[in-house]
């Protein structure tokens, strides 16, 4: 066996310890929250893998790193004795590539070694919305071409996920007890639930539930969209309904606590109630505040 077959055999198996695909990492980070309380120890962040794609996104990071090691290094005979060498390797591509792949590349080779981001000898750039140019700069609900309208609106209402809105079946819709709607969804790393209808958005919606034919799929489901009908760019709708989610949960004054979350960076001098933003992480199936903030509120900056 070649030494390339040996050290795709060695990661694969390095990763394959933290191989927790089809677990919820959400329930997983709660269960292990709820041992360090009890055990009186301090909490140890969540390492695994929980979707196939982050497991292929892992594999290819260490494949491409095992390739540097055995054209730059072939007196490093086994993979896991490569670890010293990650940072040079990270330093070799750091003219040529994103300061969000370097943090990829070095999050999968962190997960194979079992290593901390701390423990490479490499100083990770710093990753910068502005940088940002794929889904985040396009929000219109007037698409040249109007197939994608009601997916851009039903986004826009309830915050859903691509793969999410795929999901939907026209039984996922029901009527909360304060008379807001509210639609069952089924995203990756198997996160789901109910999340509110925006008010705004509900007579909207209820048509897209009450006029869509119904979509069959091979397995019998019916769903209520085709992936036709779903455009590329549904990320800055998303970040809407975040937006409006906050304001609207802030208007209620049930979430809030009075402990406040200071923005940095290039949203600095914003800050919002952390109850609320707890709350807006829940409904968006995060589980982070900073995330919540960072990925979807960056909308009140402009």
């Amino acid at each position: 066996m070649g030494k390339k077959a040996n050290f795709q055999r060695e990661y694969t198996q390095m990763l394959n310890l933290h191989d927790l695909r089809g677990k919820s990492k959400h329930a997983v980070k709660l269960q292990k929250l709820k041992e360090a309380k009890e055990q009186g120890i301090p909490y140890t962040p969540v390492r695994g893998i929980f979707s196939s794609t982050t497991m292929q996104t892992y594999k290819q990071a260490c494949s491409l790193f095992s390739q540097y090691l055995r054209e730059s290094h072939p007196e490093v005979k086994r993979f896991k004795d490569g670890k010293k060498y990650i940072g040079e390797w990270l330093t070799t591509l750091e003219a040529s590539h994103s300061a969000w792949t370097l943090t990829t590349y070095g999050m999968g080779l962190c997960c194979a070694y079992d290593i901390n981001k701390s423990d490479i000898d490499f100083n990770f750039p710093r990753r910068k919305r502005e940088n940002i140019i794929r889904s985040r700069n396009s929000l219109s609900f007037r698409d040249s071409d109007l197939k994608y309208r009601d997916a851009q609106i039903f986004c826009a209402g309830t915050g859903a996920r691509r793969c999410g809105i795929m999901r939907v079946r026209k039984e996922d819709l029901r009527q909360r007890e304060d008379g807001l709607y509210e639609v069952f969804f089924r995203e990756k790393n198997n996160m789901s639930g109910y999340r509110i209808i925006l008010p705004e958005f509900q007579q909207e919606i209820l048509r897209i539930f009450r006029e869509s034919p119904g979509y069959k799929m091979p397995n019998g489901e019916v769903r209520l969209f085709p992936k036709s009908a779903l455009p590329q760019e549904l990320h800055s709708y998303r970040a809407l309904y975040c937006c409006k989610l906050y304001e609207y949960l802030d208007q209620l004054h049930i979430y809030n606590t009075g402990e406040i979350y200071h923005c940095r960076g290039d949203m600095k001098g914003l800050s919002f109630d952390k109850g609320v933003l707890a709350e807006c992480s829940s409904q968006m199936f995060h589980s982070r505040l900073d995330v919540i903030v960072t990925n979807y509120l960056y909308l009140f900056n402009k």
